[in-house]
């Protein structure tokens, strides 16, 4: 999963370099990420074969957007207040990751994996929408 993301994260680099904008292809992991999480929470049933793949992938396009992220907060910051937007928007990302998997943990043991892994697709549609103003 991490080699794969690791091919994510500069694949998403090159692309928006390419494309010269850095949050189209943020929102279009957005749409990956949830979508591929949403196909994982559907197929749980499915024999470990097939759900221990999807699982990889999904991880993998989630973790696909981190640098892009901080290409676009340093670039909509301008030069004289890039340091400042990228410490804002990783502590924004990181403060609460502590709370994550307790809360995630938390959900599974109140409803189901099925239901939790849906949940969770949610998240990136959200970022998707907030991106939205910002897709030049």
């Amino acid at each position: 999963m991490q080699l794969l993301a690791i091919a994510g994260r500069v694949g998403a680099g090159r692309w928006s370099d390419h494309v010269a904008n850095r949050i189209r292809p943020l929102r279009t992991i957005a749409v990956a990420s949830a979508a591929s999480v949403a196909i994982l929470a559907a197929t749980l049933d499915a024999p470990l074969l097939a759900t221990v793949p999807l699982l990889v992938i999904a991880g993998a396009v989630s973790m696909s957007w981190n640098s892009l992220s901080l290409a676009a907060a340093l670039e909509l910051a301008g030069r004289r207040r890039g340091g400042a937007a990228i410490g804002l928007q990783q502590t924004l990302l990181n403060l609460p990751g502590a709370a994550y998997p307790i809360l995630f943990a938390a959900l599974v043991s109140a409803t189901s994996w099925r239901i939790s892994f849906a949940a969770l697709a949610l998240f990136p549609l959200a970022g998707w929408k907030l991106l939205y103003r910002l897709s030049g």
